[in-house]
This record gives structure tokens, C-alpha cells and sequence, in this order.
């Protein structure tokens, strides 16, 4: 199901800078990571810009962004998955094995999905969070 706190905006970087919003309202001044989890045809120079450009939303954060491929299935440490300000945004839903994959990674450790769609209905990025956030509101 779409989230509508996201509905009315229409990129990837608008939905992040909103999402960060959101985390900072739920628990301000707490130190975020940001874990971007993508293919390999993506690039994380844009996010790692939003630092500079809304600091005040992303001071105490930190951005990384993990390209995932066959050969590393097993490519994060359950510390920074478990960890309950880790927020996770998920790029791979042209890669549904790999997505599924994560996606039982992630709920094994509590992690809540909230799936963002573009109106024709297809996903744009699926983000994970802890349950002390509740980012994902639907209609």
C-alpha cells in the first residue's frame, strides 16, 4: 500500500528530505544513519549533498549507501540493521530476488517497511524503520 505522507511529492530526494523531517519530529537531536541499499546503477552523490544543503534536518545524520549484488548477500553488519535510529531505504525493485531477500533481513530484525509508489502504481523505494518510527502512513 502507498504511503500518503509522501503522496504529493514527486521525487526520490523530495521523499527523503520529507522522511528525515518526519524522523527528526519523532526523536529530534538523535544521531540517524541513513542506509541507502541499491544496484549498482545508482549513485549516492545527490544524498550525500542534502547534508550541506538542509543541515538542519541532517546535522546529527549519517548517509551510506551499499550497492547489493549476488556475491554480497550477506553485506551488512546486524548492528547497524538493528539499530533502532538506523533508517533504511530500499532501490531495488528491479532486482524482486534481491528485494525479498532484504526484505526478510530487515522484518527479522523489526524492521518495519513503509512501500512508496508512484500513482501508475509501481514502487519507487521501499524504507524500513524501527517501530519507535512511525513513518508510514497510509490512507
Amino acid at each position: 500500500m502507498a504511503a500518503s505522507l509522501y503522496g504529493g511529492h514527486s521525487n526520490l530526494q523530495s521523499i527523503f528530505i520529507r522522511q528525515a523531517q518526519e524522523a527528526e519530529k519523532i526523536s529530534p537531536g538523535t544521531s540517524k544513519t541513513y542506509l541507502f541499499l541499491t544496484d549498482t546503477s545508482w549513485s549516492d552523490e545527490g544524498y550525500l549533498r542534502l547534508v550541506d544543503v538542509y543541515p538542519f534536518i541532517l546535522e546529527n545524520s549519517t548517509i551510506i549507501q551499499k550497492n547489493v549484488g549476488d556475491a554480497d548477500r550477506q553485506f551488512l553488519s546486524v548492528e547497524i540493521l538493528a539499530d533502532p535510529d538506523t533508517i533504511i531505504l530500499v532501490l531495488l525493485s528491479s532486482h524482486p530476488e534481491w528485494e525479498k531477500a532484504v526484505d526478510d533481513r530487515l522484518a527479522s530484525l523489526g524492521k518495519i517497511p513503509c512501500r512508496i509508489q508512484w500513482p501508475e502504481g509501481y514502487e519507487l523505494v521501499t524504507i524500513y524503520a524501527g517501530r519507535n518510527y512511525s513513518l508510514c502512513r497510509t490512507k
